[in-house]
């Protein structure tokens, strides 16, 4: 994460931490908008791969989701904090994959206006608007 930075140049941890109280490494995952191009999703997305085993494990209540954005040179972003248990509870409705032998749910957050934050790749098309803080 040490490379991911945002307004000012500050790490986005270090932003969270300062908004939101203490929030481990493993609770934060960072994307950015993936706009269409060969090979990747046709809707602007943002793309996340959340390794399993510390959903399961329970280490974090929420699960901190930051949808960057780059706009004229300015870096801002969105943020989900999605409770740990919803995502476990809809395991089924989310894409599964694995790599290297560690399982990951992969989303991808539709960053289109009509239906921003709405998994387009799991079955269950879930929305997590509601989780946007």
């Amino acid at each position: 994460m040490s490379g991911t930075t945002c307004i000012c140049g500050r790490p986005v941890i270090e932003v969270l931490r300062e908004r939101y109280g203490p929030i481990p490494d493993e609770c934060v995952t960072i994307s950015r908008w993936y706009r269409r191009r060969r090979g990747r999703p046709k809707p602007p997305v943002w793309w996340f791969d959340i390794a399993l085993a510390p959903l399961k494990e329970k280490k974090c209540s929420h699960q901190y989701l930051v949808c960057k954005v780059m706009i004229c040179g300015c870096c801002l972003f969105h943020i989900l904090r999605v409770p740990t248990k919803f995502l476990l509870e809809n395991l089924d409705g989310l894409r599964s994959i694995e790599r290297r032998g560690e399982k990951f749910i992969r989303l991808w957050l539709s960053a289109a206006s009509e239906d921003r934050f709405t998994d387009v790749v799991g079955k269950a098309h879930l929305s997590l608007a509601e989780y946007a803080i």
